[in-house]
């Protein structure tokens, strides 16, 4: 069931990443506009229906307290809210190397992600200063100690840089 599950939303999330425009940029606007309504609604129900406190301990490896910490967290959002976020997300476009006079760009890169964000951190801003740590993403957040602390220690690093 759970197989099958994903296995239907993978075909959707592709399906909906590989439509390329094909008309004029107005009809392209009205369906990238349906598209992503409704990929937000996929993503906030998978979200809901996938997270749980099992998945999160190992993917995360978490302890049960840091486990039923986030989870009380994340349920006080509502789907819509999760719809809104990667709405916006999928609708917010970034040109190729943003680069501001006299500003720096940080990255913490977590590199269990996939050497794909790395790129395109790389791609979208000029010369970014990324601190790569050997985690999932966000795991910071809720792996323990191991992960806070030198991810922590990178930020605090990062604003000593920007204050200067």
């Amino acid at each position: 069931m759970v197989t099958a599950y994903w296995s239907v939303i993978s075909m959707l999330s592709a399906g909906l990443i590989t439509m390329q425009p094909v008309m004029a940029d107005s009809i392209f606007d009205r369906i990238r506009s349906i598209v992503t309504d409704l990929y937000g609604q996929i993503v906030a129900i998978s979200t809901i229906v996938a997270v749980t406190v099992a998945k999160l301990k190992n993917f995360f490896e978490m302890n049960d307290e840091t486990a039923d910490r986030f989870m009380g967290c994340f349920a006080k959002f509502s789907p819509e809210s999760i719809k809104n976020e990667y709405y916006t997300d999928l609708l917010t476009w970034l040109r190729d190397d943003i680069h501001v006079e006299g500003t720096k760009v940080h990255f913490i890169y977590a590199n269990k992600m996939g050497e794909k964000y790395l790129k395109r951190y790389k791609k979208y801003f000029r010369d970014p200063e990324i601190r790569e740590f050997d985690m999932q993403h966000e795991q910071w957040l809720f792996g323990g100690e191991q992960y806070t602390a030198p991810v922590l220690k990178a930020i605090d690093e990062f604003m000593e840089l920007t204050a200067k």
